[in-house]
């Protein structure tokens, strides 16, 4: 079998949208774990409560990652859509 260079991008740019699927699950999966952190540990005021100041720092980190991939997920399925549309519509 014998892929033409318009088919190789076809499955570059597939690949390139179930990457940043992927990446946005996760992203999804990890806030959720977050979200549920914080309303488990809630005082009476609203204010989440940490064991330290690591545990604290570690938290925002991880809200900074979740954020990260969350909008690299968004821009590789977005940026590949937009390219696989394109190449859809153009057909053969």
């Amino acid at each position: 079998m014998n892929l033409n260079d318009t088919d190789k991008l076809k499955i570059l740019l597939g690949g390139t949208f179930l990457l940043g699927l992927v990446l946005y699950i996760i992203a999804g999966k990890m806030k959720y774990k977050a979200s549920k952190y914080e309303f488990e540990n809630r005082t009476d005021g609203g204010v989440v409560e940490f064991d330290s100041f690591e545990s604290s720092n570690k938290h925002q980190n991880k809200g900074c990652l979740v954020q990260f991939l969350g909008g690299l997920g968004m821009l590789l399925m977005g940026g590949s859509g937009i390219f696989l549309a394109f190449i859809f519509g153009m057909g053969k």
